[in-house]
């Protein structure tokens, strides 16, 4: 039950994003996705009384250009009303901590579904150094549907 709330989450957050717009939102490729994270990569979930708040999720990769393993943002979600309440940075917390544990770097607000209260919430803490911006650029058929207005 917890993977079908979480894909809950994260479709809302996509629906916040530019990534909107690359395309439909299949929920059913996102619950696959999500169950195949819950086993390899390192979630946590923020709960009130059995009701998912937020959840952030992580998981090892070995970038192709360095021999480092660096932990990467699989997806960072709060229920709205939650944002502002510090659940993000509980969140954030307690992946900071795993990252301690295991002396592991991380990139974090990498993912173009990251919504803009993720990456202020980010850029608050200590210890992170900024890279860039994700811009998405639509193909060229929504890019003109949106010039008429349609």
């Amino acid at each position: 039950m917890d993977s079908v709330n979480i894909v809950r989450l994260i479709a809302e957050g996509y629906r916040q994003t530019p990534a909107k717009e690359l395309g439909k939102l299949d929920e059913q490729r996102l619950l696959e996705y999500v169950t195949t994270m819950l086993r390899h990569a390192f979630v946590v979930v923020a709960d009130q009384n059995g009701r998912i708040l937020g959840t952030l999720g992580v998981m090892p990769v070995r970038l192709p250009w360095c021999p480092t393993v660096v932990q990467t943002e699989t997806w960072f979600a709060v229920t709205e009303a939650y944002r502002t309440r510090r659940v993000p940075e509980q969140l954030l917390d307690a992946v900071e901590q795993m990252l301690e544990q295991t002396g592991q770097p991380a990139l974090l607000g990498t993912q173009m579904l990251t919504p803009e209260w993720a990456n202020d919430a980010i850029s608050k803490r200590q210890g992170y150094l900024t890279s860039r911006q994700t811009f998405v650029r639509l193909s060229a058929p929504v890019r003109q549907a949106r010039k008429v207005g349609t």
